[in-house]
């Protein structure tokens, strides 16, 4: 199903609420890999945060001036950057940076014309809307949601 923008921003409302019950994780579990070979759940979660700041940075703008867009980071740099950063991190910064960067991301949406969420763009030579790419961000941010609430859980 294609995201609506009041859909999109729900979204990001709800994370900053699931997030809010992040800081009644224990340091250990915050610190533990969720799995063998994987991040832990503070760099799962800190990984939020620079990829946030890109889309409202570097792809938002461009929606609204269509295009085009500039390239994107190179993913597993900017994932291990943003690993070692949140390693750095209180799980109590992490948490606040991650809110915090949410929130400026649902301000530009908001900003974002409601005619223009089906208008199509190029991106990566791709035709690409405002909705299908949103609604990528959405199921990247609930599969990391779904394994930050399974390692959680887990004894």
């Amino acid at each position: 199903m294609i995201e609506g923008k009041d859909t999109v921003i729900q979204h990001y409302r709800d994370s900053i609420n699931q997030a809010a019950q992040w800081k009644h994780i224990t340091d250990k579990k915050w610190r533990t890999p969720i799995a063998e070979g994987k991040w832990t759940i503070g760099e799962v979660a800190g990984h939020f945060i620079r990829w946030d700041d890109f889309v409202r940075t570097k792809r938002i703008p461009f929606f609204q001036k269509g295009g085009p867009f500039p390239e994107s980071p190179d993913v597993h740099q900017t994932n291990q950057e943003s690993a070692a950063i949140s390693r750095q991190r209180s799980q109590e910064e992490t948490i606040a940076a991650f809110i915090e960067g949410r929130q400026k991301l649902i301000a530009a949406i908001q900003l974002l014309d409601d005619e223009g969420w089906e208008r199509e763009f190029l991106l990566k030579h791709t035709p690409i809307t405002l909705a299908v790419y949103f609604q990528g961000q959405i199921e990247h941010d609930k599969h990391h949601f779904r394994q930050i609430e399974s390692a959680r859980h887990e004894r």
